[in-house]
């Protein structure tokens, strides 16, 4: 391959690589979670609702964003993924904040998000609260 044909493609595919997740500003400083790379027991150790083979299966609506979800087994760390193949970032985005705006509203605090990305395109969060508020999620269904 020429010289100038091959610095393009390495160009392309570095500018292709540092795509950047566009993260709700609550997950700005967090490092993202390569959905390719989550478990059941990776990075959390998630027992409620996760099966290694389908991913998170609790399943709940908020502002009308389908959603999916799985927990750690006292729930105040969970994963939430846009329940859809098209828009997942914008989707997750706005059942974040509605999701966000809920948990407030009923005396949970978020203490720390996460985003969580497949080739680039921001899937879902991984969230914390300052207590177990997974119930009450499951509770949305």
């Amino acid at each position: 391959m020429p010289l100038k044909p091959a610095i393009f493609a390495a160009a392309l595919g570095l500018t292709a690589c540092a795509r950047s997740v566009v993260a709700v500003p609550d997950a700005a400083n967090a490092a993202t979670i390569d959905a390719a790379r989550m478990s059941c027991t990776r990075p959390y150790i998630l027992t409620r609702d996760c099966s290694n083979t389908l991913g998170a299966l609790g399943r709940f609506e908020v502002d009308s964003v389908k959603m999916r979800t799985a927990a750690n087994s006292t729930g105040d760390r969970f994963v939430v993924f846009a329940d859809s193949s098209r828009s997942t970032g914008k989707k997750s985005n706005r059942g974040y904040f509605a999701l966000k705006e809920i948990l407030q509203a009923n005396g949970f605090e978020i203490v720390s998000v996460e985003p969580i990305a497949r080739a680039g395109e921001l899937v879902g969060y991984a969230v914390k609260t300052d207590k177990p508020a997974y119930a009450f999620v499951s509770g949305l269904r």
